[in-house]
């Protein structure tokens, strides 16, 4: 696991956004299969994998690599992490990461939302008036269920 790990670090010092774009875009079709594995399981149907829906999953992931990879630079020039000594989270740090992630969950998270469900409306070759509808029946269950989860 340490030579994966290595690795990885070595491709994300070297290609960032290549980086990001393969590990959302992988994160983001297992998510999906796990997703349909647990769909399929909850309504006792045989399990049948969708590879277009989980295609469009790694699309999305990796589409928006170069949108986090810009976020997270801005989060880190705006809201610095203090240096901590031999790993121990002081105060700052502990309040730099709250500010952190009140900024990601006030600010990219309803944009990330919508652009996700504009996204997967248009990947399934849908026109806009169903991508405003799909936003009217899920944006704000799904912002609402994004918060809940968040302060656990």
């Amino acid at each position: 696991m340490g030579s994966i790990l290595r690795a990885w670090t070595a491709m994300a010092e070297k290609q960032p956004l290549l980086t990001i774009a393969v590990t959302n875009g992988t994160l983001g079709g297992i998510g999906d299969l796990l997703a349909q594995t647990i769909e399929c399981h909850n309504s006792k149907k045989r399990f049948t994998w969708n590879p277009q829906r989980t295609l469009r999953f790694v699309a999305w992931g990796a589409m928006c690599a170069p949108i986090f990879h810009k976020w997270y630079q801005f989060l880190n020039r705006k809201l610095p992490l203090p240096a901590t000594q031999k790993q121990v989270i002081n105060k700052g740090f502990v309040a730099a990461v709250t500010q952190r992630v009140a900024a990601d969950q006030c600010i990219y998270a309803p944009m990330g939302i919508a652009g996700f469900y504009v996204a997967m409306n248009f990947m399934e070759g849908r026109n806009w008036e169903s991508a405003k509808a799909r936003l009217r029946e899920y944006y704000w269950p799904t912002l609402a269920a994004n918060y809940a989860v968040w302060p656990i």
